[in-house]
């Protein structure tokens, strides 16, 4: 038998549904090595056994044609991919070609990517249990094997996409041992539907010796691909090494896992690199040598972990880090570490890096506050990362309570209790910081209450990505996002000179036009935000033009045929800064539902009176005077961007008035 041991590619008969695309990818379409980091690593993690920290090892090898000339035939199925869909496969399938090697009787190579994990548990394989991790990484597309501890950070279904989107070839080998020392080895490509030898194949096909089944014997288990010790092995076929890949994969290692390495829970080898708790800030310092974390994205992708490194490794040293905790009702226990910023090291905001139990950076929240400061949430408990992985996509990049749904597809509210919970202990901590740093007595207006801002609402600070220019039109809505909601321009960074001042958080109104009519004696009144009101003039302060008299609202029926407004109340926020000599206004709306059709009165606070000055620019809706309308807003926060005519920066509140 030769070093192959026989192993060849099986692609079954299409029967059903053809596929010229793999559904997966979707899911992983921010940088694949961070893709590729996040879901191996948190994938080791889960299957952690004993005391000893999980090794994860990145390492680049070869596979050969002369010692495996069955493998080489996959050349011939990606051309089917061609021959079977023409042009439009050619974009995919074209240079997967090309760069495929022809086994022409020399000893062809290509280069994959090993990830190996060791002190971890393996997948567990029997024939014919689709429950099985091994059949759902390999075999199921989507599926998901979860165990019942509540610590699971990543899952062997969607995930995997991250390993198949890596290689050029979409082309993995799986070899792994379980406890019990039982070995499984088998190799999956995902193309597409094709045509070989005149037979129409699926688009998934397998590498093995078994007749399209894992191989389990030992025996029958290439040499290069045989676990020698309980964990898995998954190289990316077709991954070439570079001069920036070891340099690549452990920055995404370090912005990811710096919390999981620095408690001694994961060790991570690169080629030759080694990397653990003795040494995680010196790689730490030469991957990110600024202290500030100034990057736009809510992801990990390009946050700078080492103001978050700082609040954890110096906790309580001093006044200027602090460890709050608590046990919350919703989700267990949980900490909340923090660090001020020093001025000097230019840090922009506050944020906060969300993690559960595996010490993975999940998301990354911006806040409205003067303060610099960086905070690391941290919940350890069990049925509390449960909760918590229930509102997590996919990409396990946000906690969102829309990602948790029950059979018939509605949102569980558990999920939002939850994160309702969360944000009002981090609220609590903050004002308990500010206060011991600016005095008892001092009166922190902005802690009154706080208003998260999503980072891709806010102006583009990132220190690693390029701006974008902002030039709205007027009158100009944008482009609208899959829900039909007018996106909002991003703003570029300020140039030297521009200033840029934060807002606290505010209440206001809108109108919102209401499908249904005005009931002159009784009917219903919708809940959740939208009041009614009796006729209210607004008293002058002193000289200017007013700003007008409250809109009087009617009962509202939602039976009867035709539309209807109502006033709406939100929280707001307000951000002014300069751009190309510009000065815009960001007001940030969080509103309680979607509302397709919106009118705002933006009302000048002035010392003497409340003014109305003109809207020159806006982002989105049409601007008549100081009133916008034919906007949407969404459930959430909202960013209306707005340019006076006086180019002047002022407070501004939101109103409803008739004229």
């Amino acid at each position: 038998m030769s070093r192959e041991k026989d192993c060849k590619w099986h692609f079954g008969r299409e029967t059903g549904r053809e596929q010229l695309s793999d559904p997966m990818s979707e899911h992983f379409k921010d940088d694949l090595y961070t893709s590729l980091v996040r879901e191996s690593i948190q994938n080791s993690l889960d299957a952690a056994i004993g005391t000893e920290p999980v090794r994860v090892e990145f390492l680049y090898k070869q596979i050969n044609s002369r010692d495996f000339p069955n493998f080489f035939g996959l050349r011939n199925h990606i051309k089917g991919c061609i021959d079977y869909y023409g042009n439009d496969a050619k974009k995919v399938y074209g240079p997967m070609l090309e760069s495929f090697p022809e086994d022409d009787g020399l000893k062809q190579t290509i280069p994959y990517l090993r990830v190996a994990d060791y002190n971890t548990k393996g997948m567990t394989y029997a024939e014919g249990d689709t429950k099985s991790t091994f059949y759902a990484f390999v075999r199921a597309i989507g599926v998901t094997v979860k165990d019942d501890t509540g610590a699971r950070g990543g899952s062997f279904g969607y995930g995997k996409a991250a390993y198949y989107k890596m290689s050029p070839f979409s082309t993995v080998f799986i070899s792994t041992m379980d406890t019990n020392l039982r070995r499984c080895f088998e190799g999956a490509s995902v193309l597409s539907t094709h045509k070989l030898n005149g037979e129409v194949l699926t688009s998934v096909g397998y590498y093995d010796n078994n007749n399209g089944k894992p191989v389990t014997n030992s025996d029958n288990i290439p040499v290069p691909f045989r676990r020698d010790e309980s964990g898995s092995n998954i190289d990316i076929i077709g991954i070439e090494k570079d001069s920036d890949s070891v340099d690549n994969i452990l920055t995404e290692v370090i912005r990811n896992f710096w919390m999981a390495i620095h408690d001694g829970i994961l060790e991570v080898k690169v080629e030759d690199v080694y990397l653990n708790k003795d040494n995680l800030y010196d790689l730490m310092k030469r991957y990110f040598p600024r202290m500030a974390d100034n990057t736009k994205r809510n992801s990990s992708t390009y946050t700078n972990p080492r103001p978050y490194y700082d609040a954890v490794a110096n906790t309580d040293k001093d006044d200027a880090h602090r460890l709050f905790t608590d046990k919350l009702e919703s989700v267990g226990n949980v900490k909340l570490y923090t660090a001020i910023i020093p001025e000097e090291e230019g840090m922009e905001r506050t944020k906060v890096v969300f993690m559960r139990s595996l010490k993975m950076h999940v998301y990354t929240q911006k806040y409205n506050l003067s303060n610099s400061i960086a905070a690391v949430f941290l919940c350890e408990d069990r049925n509390g990362n449960r909760l918590l992985g229930h509102l997590e996509p996919p990409a396990h990049n946000e906690w969102k309570a829309k990602h948790w749904r029950d059979e018939r597809n509605h949102i569980i509210p558990d999920g939002q209790i939850a994160l309702d919970e969360i944000q009002e202990f981090i609220n609590r901590s903050f004002r308990s910081l500010i206060n011991a740093e600016e005095g008892e007595s001092q009166d922190i207006t902005e802690l009154e209450d706080y208003l998260p801002i999503p980072s891709e609402l806010l102006p583009d600070d990132d220190e690693e990505t390029k701006s974008k220019g902002f030039n709205p039109q007027v009158g100009d809505p944008g482009g609208k996002d899959d829900s039909g909601t007018y996106a909002t321009t991003e703003t570029e960074t300020p140039k030297e000179g521009g200033g840029e001042s934060g807002g606290n958080e505010d209440k206001g109104e809108v109108t919102a036009v209401i499908k249904g009519g005005a009931s002159p004696s009784g009917g219903t009144q919708k809940t959740g935000g939208i009041h009614q009101r009796e006729s209210e003039k607004k008293k002058k302060r002193g000289s200017g033009q007013s700003a007008g008299k409250k809109r009087t609202i009617q009962n509202f029926d939602p039976n009867l045929p035709g539309s209807y407004t109502q006033v709406v109340d939100v929280d707001f926020s307000v951000l002014a800064k300069s751009a190309n000599g510009k000065l815009w206004h960001d007001i940030f709306i969080n509103a309680d539902d979607n509302y397709p059709d919106v009118q705002m009165t933006v009302v000048v606070c002035g010392e003497g009176s409340d003014e109305k000055l003109d809207i020159a620019e806006s982002s989105v809706g049409t601007p008549s005077e100081n009133t916008l309308s034919g906007f949407s807003l969404k459930a959430g926060i909202n960013k209306v961007s707005i340019r006076f005519r006086d180019n002047v920066k002022h407070t501004l509140t939101l109103e409803v008035y008739e004229d």
